[in-house]
């Protein structure tokens, strides 16, 4: 009743579909994903090959267990990529393994740091990271928090080759963060399947408010082409069959795109923000997890 009673105060819907965490993270995501290959496949340095026809943020580079890539794939020596970063003006560095929470993401700006820095940032994250361009987004996103990029984190579910829409948050920074994350004061608001953000975002106090700090109201907020990445996430989705519970990141370019961000395969439910995690779905799942069927 402990986890019932947490995910329930909110909307105070008695929904007995629930799922307490412990089940989660014990039985059902083991069930569901395949461990032998979630942190592989969870190398952003391998988006490239999984995903080369899906819009991604420009990559400058990428270092994988301490080897250097530049952007066509060539093996460069560690000098000639901080050469390469430097030729650009900014430039966003993220651990490609083991980077939950927006932990250790690092900015690069020509002006303001030096190569002494680089190297340390490049050291920091050593041995696995990639370089990437920042990425503009939509007006109507950016006007929330500017900052910061904004995110929609999409959790979907395959079962037996079809995949479903489990749930959808759109997360944005706060204040001065440039990362969207709640662990970092940002907000995370629940989206209907129009598009259409929740009248409620939570922050990481668990308080509920109807308006960002910088005055935007979220349910004056509609995610642009959000029919359109719901269809990209289907279709990744299906170049990961031993993955069947992922959560999804896009963020809207500045014209419109979705753009894929990164996936996770070992993420938070979404049942405080969303409901119950499987919907309609719960059955099905248990069954599958519990070994009834």
């Amino acid at each position: 009743m402990y986890w019932y009673k947490l995910f329930a105060h909110k909307s105070g819907v008695a929904d007995p579909r629930y799922i307490p965490d412990d089940l989660f993270y014990s039985r059902i995501i083991h069930k569901l994903n395949n461990f032998f290959f979630t942190t592989a496949c969870a190398d952003k340095g391998i988006y490239d090959w999984l995903f080369h026809d899906i819009r991604r943020p420009d990559q400058v580079l990428k270092c994988m267990n301490g080897v250097f890539y530049d952007e066509g794939g060539n093996v460069i020596l560690k000098e000639e990529a901080l050469n390469i970063v430097q030729k650009h003006e900014s430039v966003i560095i993220k651990p490609s393994l083991r980077s939950g929470g927006g932990q250790k993401i690092c900015f690069y700006d020509r002006e303001k740091q030096t190569r002494g820095e680089l190297t340390r940032i490049f050291d920091t994250l050593y041995p696995d990271f990639v370089v990437q361009l920042l990425l503009g987004q939509h007006p109507d996103l950016a006007r929330i928090h500017p900052q910061s990029l904004n995110t929609i984190r999409t959790i979907s579910l395959m079962l037996e080759g079809e995949v479903f829409i489990l749930s959808s948050i759109f997360r944005m920074g706060s204040g001065n963060a440039r990362v969207d994350n709640t662990s970092s004061g940002g907000f995370a608001c629940p989206v209907h399947t129009d598009g259409r953000l929740n009248q409620w975002a939570v922050n990481r106090k668990s308080e509920w408010v109807e308006r960002h700090p910088g005055g935007v109201v979220f349910a004056e907020v509609v995610i642009p082409s959000y029919e359109r990445m719901i269809s990209m996430v289907k279709q990744c989705h299906t170049r990961l069959p031993h993955i069947c519970f992922i959560g999804w990141d896009f963020a809207i370019s500045a014209t419109g795109e979705p753009v894929l961000i990164e996936y996770n395969c070992t993420i938070g439910s979404n049942q405080i923000s969303c409901g119950p995690t499987f919907g309609e779905h719960t059955e099905r799942v248990l069954e599958l997890v519990l070994g009834k069927k």
